[in-house]
């Protein structure tokens, strides 16, 4: 991995900067506080993202400013990578937007996680590290800041082994070890819990022999009783058989009874219909012989000149109605007239001026217009005199005819009430008639019936000749019933236990099914408890061993190689126990980290630094940060031939792209390039 550029829009004291990073060996350069570290983190905020803990948004996105973002582009396995992350400041917090990768010019809109499980994919990482927020490999191979090494330096042994085991990748071997362990203890419970289930075993499977003879016992009495309720079952049949008739007949016998019932009943009916209708015969010659009486007493009338002469005097009412309305509506005319005149009148004695030709109304005038009104006021009430008196006459006239009108039609009623008795009498002719004629007709249908019941009593008393026999096959059907209803409850009841026993017999089986699987599982985690006991967590914990021993061997000598380019080999050794502890020797005595001199402590910290990126490049082979190495204050309190050894360190490191991160002015000499950075006015800035 080689970087290429960034590019930061309002991160931290950065509004708008974009950094090109050469290949080779690069000073990043400025005073304290200038910026140097900003460039460091945002390079790794491109990369995988905010940290809550270590690398959050708050620390990144420039105060005040709503949005930030992070461009940088790198190149890996000669591919051309461009990624950009953005940050927005919320109501409660910034957050880390959605953003987006370009491999050669191939742009991939992803969110956060999905950009870090690229980065991580791209540079060879592990994928496990997509979920993890601290101790990145990254971290160790590329950057680690100053402070951060120290601690693993300075760390408790167990702190210092957890991380440099999870830094190399095998921390894995203590994690398996631990869960073997959980998983035996795990398996000797599982073992205990399938010996308590097969424990009674060899009991249960005596019970179900004894079980199963029982079911055979009772199997072959069942299958007697059986034969003994299809015995009974056949007599049975042939008993309803023979009811069956029986019951036949009789239902005959009831249908011929009531038939004759029914036919005695019909012959009842015709006898009371025939009485009632001679009765009703006598009543209506009764009623004819007085209404024919009543119709002599009425004497004829010319009824046609009656209904002529009310034609008349309903046309003469109609004129006189048509003329006493004309009359009125007149009256109502000149009335109008005699009203508007005296209006006329009243309102010319208030009128000074004409409303149309505006000129003055004279007296004279005044006077001809009421002159005129009162000649026309007296000719229409004369008009209206003789009006009312019209109007009398119309209406005296109009009495008279109504009383003529009404006289004429009740003379007209006497000949509808003449009609009214004619028919009547025709119609009782007519229902006399029809009366004689159904007496007729039931007196026949009674000699019917009383031939067709004679013939029904003749069949009803052979059918009870043939029931004789009826009671005695009856009383043996129900004897047989109760016997047959005995067998088929032993029947049952054998059926009950067969099935009782049998799905003891099922039960037991199945219990003997879990306890013989218990026993098998027992057996065989027995077996696989004794393989992982005995073989797997030895091998487990030997090979964790022997790669940490590989990672201790080199990583010792890679130690002792850095420290011996720092320091004079005579005056101060260098080398780490088993638990990689730094252990120091000067002039021949042991001592510790706290006695060395302040460059003595960083040369200690930079080789410790340089053995680790070393050792985890050569132990996870796959990552693909090897040729890029950023160092941060790796010469703080360094002394001048301290100084003076570095190139040859720079040399043996033997990378493409090396950052080291400095306010130490006399390491422009050492390095091919240079990045100045200048605070102003709370704003970074590159210098040229």
């Amino acid at each position: 991995m080689l970087l290429k550029k960034i590019v930061l829009e309002n991160i931290r004291s950065y509004e708008h900067e974009t950094i090109s990073f050469p290949v080779g060996t690069t000073l990043l350069t400025g005073d304290i506080g200038s910026g140097k570290s900003t460039i460091l983190l945002a390079i790794e905020f491109a990369l995988f993202g905010v940290r809550r803990q270590d690398l959050s948004g708050s620390v990144l996105l420039r105060h005040g400013e709503k949005n930030g973002s992070v461009e940088l582009s790198f190149l890996v396995d000669n591919k051309e990578v461009v990624v950009k992350r953005f940050l927005k400041r919320g109501p409660t917090s910034i957050k880390q937007e959605n953003g987006y990768v370009i491999i050669n010019n191939e742009k991939q809109d992803l969110t956060a996680v999905e950009i870090k499980s690229r980065i991580l994919d791209l540079l060879g990482y592990p994928s496990e590290l997509l979920t993890k927020t601290k101790e990145s490999v990254y971290r160790y191979t590329v950057y680690t800041p100053q402070e951060e090494m120290k601690q693993i330096i300075f760390s408790d042994t167990q702190t210092r082994l957890d991380i440099l085991r999870r830094v190399f990748g095998i921390d894995k071997y203590k994690r398996i070890r631990e869960n073997l362990t959980v998983y035996l203890r795990e398996l000797r419970r599982q073992a205990t819990y399938y010996e308590g289930v097969s424990q009674d075993l060899k009991t249960l499977e005596t019970e179900k022999e004894q079980q199963e003879r029982n079911v055979l016992e009772t199997r072959n009495v069942l299958e007697t009783k059986k034969v003994e309720e299809q015995k009974i079952q056949r007599v049975l049949e042939k008993n309803k058989l023979e009811i069956k008739a029986y019951e036949k007949t009789t239902k005959e016998l009831d249908e011929l009874i009531k038939q004759k019932e029914l036919i005695n009943i019909r012959a009842e009916q015709r006898i009371r219909e025939s009485e009632d209708s001679n009765k009703k015969i006598v009543e209506l010659g009764k009623r004819i012989l007085v209404e024919e009486e009543e119709l002599k007493g009425f004497k004829q009338k010319s009824f046609e000149k009656i209904k002529g002469f009310i034609t008349d005097v309903e046309k003469k009412i109609g004129e006189t109605n048509e003329k006493l309305s004309l009359t009125k509506q007149r009256v109502a005319v000149y009335k109008n007239k005699v009203e508007e005149s005296k209006k006329t009148s009243q309102n010319i004695l208030e009128l000074d001026y004409c409303e149309l030709c505006k000129q003055k109304v004279g007296a004279d005038h005044k006077h001809g217009i009421r002159s005129e009104a009162t000649k026309n006021i007296e000719g229409n009430q004369v008009r209206i005199t003789q009006l009312l008196n019209n109007q009398e006459k119309h209406e005296k006239n109009l009495f008279v005819l109504e009383k003529k009108q009404e006289e004429a039609k009740n003379l007209l009623s006497e000949q509808k009430t003449v009609e009214l008795i004619k028919k009547s009498v025709e119609e009782k002719k007519k229902e006399k008639l029809v009366l004689e004629e159904k007496v007729l007709t039931l007196k026949k249908e009674v000699t019917e019936l009383i031939e067709q019941e004679k013939k029904l009593r003749q069949d009803v008393t052979l059918l009870e000749k043939e029931l004789v026999g009826f009671e005695k096959i009856k009383g043996e059907l129900e004897k047989n019933a109760l016997v047959y209803e005995a067998v088929i409850k032993q029947v049952s009841a054998h059926a009950s236990r067969l099935e009782s026993l049998s799905e003891q017999v099922k039960k037991l089986d199945e219990r003997l099914e879990e306890k013989k699987l218990a026993f098998k599982k027992k057996e065989k985690i027995r077996v696989y408890h004794s393989i992982l006991e005995d073989n797997a967590l030895s091998l487990v914990s030997l090979m964790e061993k022997h790669v940490l021993g590989r990672v201790h061997y080199e990583f010792n000598d890679l130690l002792k190689k850095w420290f011996s380019l720092l320091v004079e080999e005579d005056l101060l050794s260098i080398r780490i126990d088993e638990e990689f502890n730094v252990l120091l020797e000067q002039n021949g005595y042991e001592t510790t980290i706290d006695n060395l001199s302040g460059g003595e402590k960083t040369a200690v910290a930079l080789s410790y630094r340089l053995a680790l990126n070393r050792v985890i490049n050569d132990v996870i082979s796959m990552i693909k940060t090897k040729d890029f190495l950023i160092l941060d204050e790796p010469t703080d309190g360094f002394s001048a031939e301290q100084l003076d050894r570095l190139p040859e360190v720079i040399s043996e490191l033997g990378i493409s792209q090396l950052i080291i991160v400095s306010h130490e002015p006399r390491l422009e000499s050492l390095v091919s390039n240079i990045i100045r950075v200048e605070k102003t006015s709370h704003t970074s800035k590159v210098s040229s």
